[in-house]
């Protein structure tokens, strides 16, 4: 009895931590990545009017905050899912300034 229960702990566990990695790792890259190349495309477009009106102007700054939304979600999120090192030597550094900047928004 004991020695299934630390199979199924283990087996869990192992649950956990793959669908962690592909979630936060593989997810949010994915779609973080997909985000910033449309809000590129969104600037390119947007600067490309010969008229801005307030409208294009509120749209541009939304673009380039929500740019740099998910530039600091993959850094914080995705990034140490794929590596060791920068979880662990960056990322202590980068977490009092980058959580609380991130969360606000």
């Amino acid at each position: 009895m004991n020695e299934t229960s630390t199979v199924e702990k283990n087996d869990f566990g192992n649950v956990v931590a793959t669908a962690k990695f592909y979630i936060e790792g593989v997810g949010i890259l994915s779609i973080g990545s997909l985000g910033l190349v449309i809000n590129v495309i969104a600037l390119s477009i947007l600067f490309r009017k010969q008229v801005m009106r307030n409208f294009h102007l509120l749209m541009c700054c939304l673009a380039v905050y929500d740019f740099f939304h998910l530039i600091m979600d993959i850094m914080c999120f995705a990034l140490p899912e794929f590596s060791a090192t920068y979880r662990n030597e960056f990322l202590m550094y980068m977490i009092p300034s980058f959580i609380p900047i991130t969360q606000v928004s």
